[in-house]
């Protein structure tokens, strides 16, 4: 029996605005019911340097049911490339905002709690890993919370701007969220330094004063693990990079590597981590910390939320 026909292969973000740049992903959607034939599809576009989103009709469907605005995002801005029988088209012409995206917006400050983890007194040049969490963390809160006013933006130069002149950030404040950009950039490269001027503590001000719900305050590197799905990943990922520096995962167990090999590829584990054990991975990372003593785990608070509230749209 022939493999089911690809419905649908679609260009979005920069690549589709035709603005991209140095720290541009080339990003392609494909969409199959055929499992075997997305994988086969997204190594041969990989090979070619794009970065792939793989999805089933019936997956896709239920994101469209959700209000996602990474479905509003292929909406206005996606290059369909291949569409058999105007699948797709039809989908995105029929999908729909939510009533209101306010919640999701506030939820997204889970994504910045990591950052408590780390130093404030250390440069975030030193430790990329703040950038990364603070892009995604204002990322996600300035698209939800311009969707909730009715605008549509996903430009990260253009979401800046609107918090500059919602918040009031001054030129310094303003130069620090757009250099976050390409320090995020560095740190998914593999990079140990970045190009950006200021302290964690810094930007930790910063986000507080756009995060005015939920201030950023320093805890203890080894605090149990906080949140579920994408948030205790990172959390996790946060508090191994303060306790332990950077991993060495030739000094690592084969549990802590298989964790970190996650948090290292966020294509692989976007759709495997809802089960994610915080207790497993809390005591995962102190099997690896010979200093520090293990502490009883507690119960995330529910205020961190969970994956589907805090992660509404793509990291």
């Amino acid at each position: 029996m022939s493999a089911a026909p690809v419905k649908s292969i679609c260009v979005f973000g920069s690549a589709a605005r035709k603005t991209t740049d140095a720290l541009s992903d080339m990003d392609v959607l494909i969409l199959a019911e055929d499992r075997g034939q997305r994988f086969q599809l997204k190594r041969l576009w990989e090979e070619r340097g794009w970065s792939v989103s793989e999805f089933s009709p019936s997956r896709f469907l239920r994101l469209v049911g959700a209000g996602s605005l990474f479905v509003q995002h292929l909406k206005m801005e996606g290059l369909l490339l291949s569409d058999a029988g105007g699948w797709m088209r039809n989908v995105l012409d029929g999908a729909a905002l939510k009533t209101s995206y306010l919640s999701d917006a506030l939820k997204s400050v889970c994504l910045a709690k990591p950052l408590e983890r780390l130093n404030p007194f250390d440069d975030v040049s030193n430790q990329p890993l703040a950038a990364d969490l603070a892009y995604v963390a204002v990322r996600n809160f300035s698209i939800c919370a311009s969707a909730d006013k009715g605008c549509l933006s996903f430009d990260y130069h253009d979401l800046v701007t609107g918090i500059r002149d919602a918040h009031g950030l001054n030129r310094r404040e303003t130069t620090l969220l757009h250099s976050l950009r390409e320090a995020k950039k560095a740190y998914r490269d593999g990079a140990v330094k970045c190009h950006v001027s200021g302290t964690i503590g810094d930007l930790s001000h910063v986000l507080s004063k756009i995060f005015t719900n939920c201030p950023l305050t320093q805890v203890d590197a080894v605090l149990p693990l906080r949140g579920s799905g994408y948030v205790l990943l990172r959390d996790f990922e946060a508090a191994a990079t303060a306790h332990l520096g950077r991993p060495v995962l030739g000094d690592a167990t084969h549990e802590f590597r298989t964790f970190w090999n996650k948090v290292r590829s966020p294509r692989e584990y976007s759709w495997q981590i809802r089960s994610l054990d915080g207790r497993q991975l809390y005591r995962c990372l102190m099997r690896c910390s010979v200093d520090a003593p293990e502490q009883p785990y507690r119960v995330p608070s529910p205020a961190l939320g969970t994956q589907g509230e805090c992660w509404s749209f793509l990291p």
